[in-house]
């Protein structure tokens, strides 16, 4: 696979792993690919339902990382809406320390009330949400967002600039889902790298609302580029994916 001029990666964590983590970063700097990353693990395991305590350390080993390697690593501040006013004060610390964007994982379901407040700090303070999305065959984890979701989010903040993570696992189903929410992007990252994939998101949303991503480092992060790069996509519809959407969305034009 010949090496993409230009990359971003939207979708990144830490997981408190040196090793993972180690790996990942290195193969970031060697391919001069900044990158987006929130924090959701201790030690290598991943924490849902996290306390206050836990989204604050989180939040502080991506800053930390943010401080070692500015021009590569942009954070997200991971909260959960069960904290309520603590999490909206969380959102303004890290927004103000640097943080681009917002992680919501499994907590509390996105329509619910309780993400409103956050949702009106990510529009006070320009910057998008992240939020996790599976549709599995199984409810594995309660309270975990589906499109119709986030659908609701969106439309309740059409000025809200959402990233719905992973096209929901089965992407058609979630493309489809999302289509008439122009204000919901979605990023290819922690599916299978099956082909096809990324036509259909562009062909269903606009090549302007898709967005690379791996979800490293628990997925193959060359499989994952892998499927923008084989895509049968145009060429500026594939520098859009790979990374000029990211910026756009991050406002890092002219930073890069």
């Amino acid at each position: 696979m010949k090496k993409p001029d230009d990359i971003f990666d939207i979708h990144v964590h830490w997981l408190g792993n040196p090793k993972l983590d180690t790996e990942y970063l290195e193969f970031a700097l060697d391919w001069g690919m900044p990158f987006a990353t929130s924090c959701l693990g201790h030690e290598g395991s991943m924490i849902a339902y996290p306390t206050f305590e836990q989204c604050v350390q989180a939040n502080d080993a991506t800053l930390r990382q943010m401080s070692e390697y500015p021009d590569f690593v942009y954070g997200f501040c991971y909260v959960s809406q069960k904290h309520e006013n603590q999490a909206v004060e969380e959102v303004r610390r890290c927004i103000g320390e640097g943080m681009r964007g917002i992680k919501l994982w499994v907590a509390v379901k996105v329509d619910d009330p309780r993400t409103f407040p956050i949702a009106e700090a990510a529009i006070e303070h320009d910057v998008p949400i992240l939020i996790h999305s599976y549709l599995r065959l199984d409810e594995i984890l309660p309270e975990e967002s589906k499109p119709k979701h986030i659908c609701a989010l969106a439309r309740r903040y059409p000025e809200l600039r959402i990233i719905m993570a992973h096209m929901a696992l089965h992407w058609w189903d979630g493309i489809d889902a999302v289509a008439r929410c122009p204000n919901i992007y979605v990023d290819t990252s922690g599916c299978d790298p099956e082909l096809g994939s990324v036509e259909y998101a562009v062909a269903k949303l606009g090549s302007e609302r898709v967005l690379y991503g791996s979800d490293a480092p628990g997925r193959d992060v060359l499989c994952q580029i892998g499927r923008v790069m084989a895509a049968d996509i145009s060429e500026k519809a594939r520098q859009n994916v790979l990374h000029l959407n990211a910026k756009r969305l991050l406002k890092l034009e002219g930073e890069q």
